[in-house]
C-alpha cells in the first residue's frame, strides 16, 4: 500500500512539472497577429489623446476707426480711448515708428483687424491689431471745434468763436481779436482780420491776405512720420529760384514755433520765401511764406506767425 502511494505521488509531481513548463513557454511567445513590439490599440488611443490640436485662428476683414491716442501699456501695446471707453490693441511692426511720433491725447485715426483664436476646449480670445495709424482731426459740432485740453469729466470743450491774438508789429505788441476759421484738412486756427484760410487742394491750404493774395502762406499736412531728407531737398529746389538759401535756427514764436525741424529762408530785391516745418499735436506741417517787397511787408510775416501759434487738431 505504501509503495502505491508513493508511487501515485511520483507521478502527480511530474505532471505537475510538464504543466509548469509549458505555462513559461506560452508566456514568452507574442500575441497572435501582432508582431513582439508593437503598440496595441490601447497605447495608440493613449497617445492620441496626449497630442495637442494646434488652436484654429481667425483674422476679420479691416477696419477703420477713430480715437484719443492715451500713450503706450508696452513695447507691443496701446491703448486708445473711444467713446470715453479705453481699449487695447496690439501693434504689427511695420506702425511701431509712426506710435513713437504721436503725442498722448493726440486724435488719430487707423486700421485694424480683429483676431479670433478657438482653442480645442471652444473657448476664444480675440486681440485688436492696428496696420496703420496717423494724427488726425475729428469733425467737430456745428459752428464748433475741440481743444486738446480737456475739462475735469473728461470731456471735449468747445472753442470759442474769437480770441485776443498778440501780434508783434513794428516793435510794439498789438492785441487784435481772431475768428476760428476751420480747415477741411483737420485742423482749426484764428484768423485776423483782412485775412482768409481756404483750402486749395487735399492736404494743402493757403493763408492769405485779402486785399493781396501775393502775400500767402501755403499750408501742407506731411502726416506723423513724414521723410524730412526729401522735404528739404524740395524746400531747398525752390528757394534757390529765389536766391541764396540760408538755414535758420532762430526760434520764430512760441509754443510749436519754438523748435522748427527745418527753416530754410532765401531773398532777393522783389521776394522773400521762407519755408519751415513744425509738428503740432502729432503731426507735421510745412509752411511755405512769400512776402512780396511792399507796403505788407513788415506786418505779414508777424501777422501769420501768430495765427499759425494758435493751430490745433479738431
Amino acid at each position: 500500500m505504501k509503495r502505491k502511494e508513493a508511487y501515485k505521488l511520483s507521478i502527480h509531481m511530474a505532471l505537475a512539472g510538464v504543466l509548469a513548463l509549458s505555462l513559461a513557454a506560452c508566456s514568452n511567445e507574442p500575441m497572435q497577429g501582432k508582431p513582439a513590439g508593437q503598440p496595441t490599440n490601447e497605447t495608440n488611443q493613449e497617445t492620441n489623446q496626449n497630442q495637442q490640436t494646434p488652436p484654429e485662428e481667425s483674422k476679420s476683414a479691416s477696419m477703420s476707426a477713430e480715437g484719443i491716442y492715451n500713450g503706450l501699456i508696452d513695447n507691443h501695446t496701446v491703448e486708445i480711448d473711444q467713446d470715453g471707453a479705453p481699449q487695447a490693441y496690439q501693434l504689427e511692426e511695420n506702425v511701431k515708428a509712426t506710435v513713437d511720433t504721436l503725442s498722448e491725447k493726440a486724435k488719430v485715426s487707423f486700421d485694424y483687424y480683429e483676431l479670433t483664436t478657438k482653442a480645442e476646449d471652444g473657448s476664444e480670445v480675440k486681440q485688436l491689431f492696428i496696420t496703420s495709424i496717423k494724427a488726425v482731426g475729428t469733425s467737430a459740432g456745428e459752428g464748433e471745434a475741440t481743444v486738446p485740453g480737456e475739462n475735469e469729466s473728461g470731456v471735449k470743450e468747445p472753442l470759442p468763436q474769437t480770441k485776443d491774438l498778440t501780434v508783434n508789429l513794428e516793435g510794439s505788441q498789438e492785441t487784435i481779436k481772431g475768428t476760428l476759421s476751420e480747415s477741411t484738412n483737420g485742423y482749426v486756427m484764428y484768423t485776423l482780420p483782412g485775412y482768409i484760410l481756404t483750402s486749395e487742394e487735399p492736404g494743402r491750404d493757403v493763408l492769405y491776405a485779402e486785399a493781396d493774395d501775393q502775400y500767402m502762406t501755403r499750408i501742407e499736412d506731411l502726416g506723423a512720420n513724414p521723410d524730412f531728407e526729401e522735404i528739404r531737398k524740395l524746400a531747398e529746389a525752390e528757394l534757390k529760384e529765389v536766391g541764396d538759401v540760408v538755414e535758420s535756427n532762430a526760434q520764430i514764436g512760441e509754443g510749436s514755433l519754438k523748435e522748427p525741424k527745418i527753416m530754410l529762408h532765401a531773398t532777393n530785391n522783389k521776394l522773400t520765401k521762407d519755408v519751415f516745418v513744425i509738428q503740432i499735436e502729432g503731426n507735421w506741417y510745412k509752411f511755405t511764406m512769400d512776402i512780396p517787397a511792399g507796403e505788407r511787408a513788415e506786418s505779414f510775416q508777424p501777422s501769420v506767425l501768430s495765427m499759425i501759434g494758435t493751430m490745433t487738431s479738431k
